[in-house]
């Protein structure tokens, strides 16, 4: 699973969660410290992002993922 400074960085990179707020943000972290699954932590980036799918923010994860 990705931990919460990878998905910081990740989200930075790729310009996701444009749209959240800081209690968004710091939930979405929870989730994933709490091992929230990919699919609900890219459900939760593309409902608070402009300009991102939710295919593409799933498949960018679990390719972080694999990555290590």
């Amino acid at each position: 699973m990705i931990n919460t400074f990878e998905l910081y960085q990740l989200c930075n990179k790729q310009g996701w969660f444009t749209c959240g707020s800081n209690r968004q943000y710091e939930r979405m972290f929870n989730l994933a410290r709490d091992g929230g699954n990919v699919k609900e932590i890219a459900l939760i980036i593309w409902l608070c992002s402009e300009s991102a799918t939710r295919q593409d923010v799933e498949s960018l994860i679990k390719q972080h993922c694999m990555e290590e």
